[in-house]
């Protein structure tokens, strides 16, 4: 179930509903005691049934083609497994929110601010009204003891608050396996296994009051075609859907001019963002809905090579897998008109990995005998390998708002597919240059992406479609136990990381905004680090 407050200290937002707990509330804003809205805010699931399942069975054939595949009795396992999970979504409803109108103010300002004067929008000089001191609302604040006198004009424009959805459902993820070991010789054993996952009702960020991009950009002072008249208080734009109370629009016609994608007429209305303000009103600016609408899915082959005796132990682990969400973390903001569009790749997805990690005992004690056995013995060289293909490439349009959605977050801007032939891979590794001495080369083709077109909403390109460099590293110890009594021993370490120096590159920019930088992989990872312990253990 969801968590809720003692004190009932939490609020969200249903539009349309009035608050009869704070009857001065903008409408949309409601708390715990108003009709419908439980402590939690989301309605607690009791009927959430979570099974499951699993079972281990060990073949004993001892003849024929399926004795020898399997070994004989005791060889072999294959085991299956099924299982569905709940979880609370986090602490969303009680941290997140906390500090927020009526119960606080969390003040951020619509527009960019300067730091000497925090209230007055830099791109107007609006005053928003001085937010604080603040005065908290009594306690005990109920319908039949509503709070009239709570003073809703100092805390509005609300702004930059959290607002858990009142049709949330609780988060589940469905787990599945199956997976075959088969023991080779005495000391070695080899795994086989499918994994897979299914996650649903998953928590995301989307803005609870978005605005209407073909209708700002039919407004918007840039467009040739704008209909505005000259007398009109404002015009609409990127960052600027949601001009203040009272700027009203000039249209008064029931078609929409030409050069408008996706309007099919106009009517007097506010220039701004979404259904919680009216003409008469400007109560809210951008504030994150968390709901639960995103989902994920995993596939994977993981197969491992495990052997462990006296002198050598390693193990070889190798995955082939594939990892889809809209939401790859709780707090991921997903596209606001179309949540499903934001669907691609995790951002941890990494579609093949070969990792080998190992300890050989060295047998220099075999050298000698005596006291000049304490010098020989006890050393031993481990060290892991890792041979993997890189995280998705996360492809962006930020900070431009070019899409006229007004969000909270202007990372769920992006661009669009170019369409026009080119390739999208120039050079996948960063290494090569435009011949001796040349320039760098992208490691993907920038002019794949074009910018957003504005009142067309959010770029149709996948936020994240391929994958950036790999990594083929290599890390080593040297080790030395020396036993210095019974009870005492130390344990003397030379380790080095990257120890081949072997480049290690970062993805490439993806923000089309970085221009010059687009495309272009401009760092790696540390170079060879080399470090010297010593660890006593008494």
């Amino acid at each position: 179930m969801p968590w809720y407050d003692t004190q009932n200290k939490l609020e969200t937002v249903i539009p349309g509903e009035q608050s009869q707990v704070f009857p001065g509330a903008p409408p949309g804003l409601v708390v715990p005691l108003d009709p419908g809205v439980p402590r939690t805010l989301a309605p607690t699931q009791y009927h959430n049934f979570g099974p499951r399942i699993g079972f281990a069975y060990s073949p004993d054939a001892t003849e024929g083609l399926l004795g020898k595949l399997i070994g004989g009795p005791g060889k072999t396992s294959i085991r299956v497994g099924y299982g569905i999970f709940f979880s609370s979504i986090e602490d969303a409803t009680g941290f997140v929110e906390v500090g927020d109108a009526p119960y606080g103010i969390y003040y951020a300002a619509p527009p960019n601010t300067q730091l000497a004067t925090p209230f007055f929008d830099r791109p107007t000089g609006n005053n928003e009204g001085q937010k604080f001191p603040f005065v908290f609302p009594p306690a005990n604040a109920s319908p039949k003891n509503p709070d009239t006198n709570f003073n809703w004009a100092q805390a509005t424009p609300i702004s930059g608050s959290d607002y858990l959805n009142s049709h949330d459902k609780i988060p589940n993820v469905q787990e599945f396996e199956l997976s075959l070991q088969r023991q080779l010789g005495s000391s070695t054993v080899l795994g086989v296994s499918y994994v897979g996952s299914v996650g649903r009702h998953l928590l995301t960020f989307e803005d609870a009051n978005p605005g209407n991009p073909a209708l700002c950009w039919a407004l918007d002072s840039q467009n040739p075609l704008n209909i505005l008249s000259s007398t009109s208080p404002s015009s609409c734009g990127p960052f600027g859907e949601d001009p203040g109370a009272g700027a009203l629009t000039a249209i008064q016609t029931t078609q929409a001019p030409p050069g408008f994608p996706g309007v099919t007429s106009f009517a007097s209305t506010r220039v701004g963002v979404g259904g919680l303000n009216t003409p008469a009103t400007d109560n809210f600016g951008s504030n994150a809905d968390m709901k639960t609408v995103a989902s994920s899915s995993f596939n994977s082959l993981q197969v491992s090579l495990k052997h462990n005796t006296k002198y050598v132990n390693f193990l070889v682990a190798y995955t082939y897998e594939k990892s889809i969400d809209n939401g790859s973390t709780s707090f991921d903001a997903t596209n606001v008109f179309n949540s499903a569009a934001s669907r691609a790749l995790s951002i941890f997805d990494v579609p093949q990995d070969l990792t080998v990690s190992y300890t050989v005992q060295m047998p220099f004690d075999r050298l000698t005998g005596g006291s000049a056995k304490r010098l020989t013995a006890g050393w031993a060289l481990s060290g892991i390998a890792t041979f993997a293909k890189g995280e998705p490439v996360q492809i962006s349009e930020p900070n431009d708002d070019n899409s006229l959605s007004g969000t909270f977050d202007a990372t769920i801007d992006e661009p669009n597919y170019a369409n026009n032939g080119s390739s999208l891979f120039v050079n996948r590794n960063p290494r090569n240059h435009d011949g001796p001495g040349g320039t760098p080369l992208p490691y993907f083709n920038p002019n794949y992406y074009t910018f957003e077109v504005p009142g067309q909403g959010v770029g149709n390109a996948m936020r994240r479609s391929f994958s950036g460099p790999g990594i083929y590293n290599f890390d080593m110890a040297l080790l030395k136990d020396t036993r210095i009594s019974e009870s005492v021993s130390a344990q003397f370490r030379a380790e080095a990381f990257n120890v081949f120096n072997h480049a290690q590159f970062m993805n490439p920019s993806g923000n089309i905004n970085n221009t010059g930088v687009f495309g272009f992989v401009t760092g790696a990872r540390d170079p060879r680090i080399m470090q010297l312990a010593m660890k006593f253990t008494f």
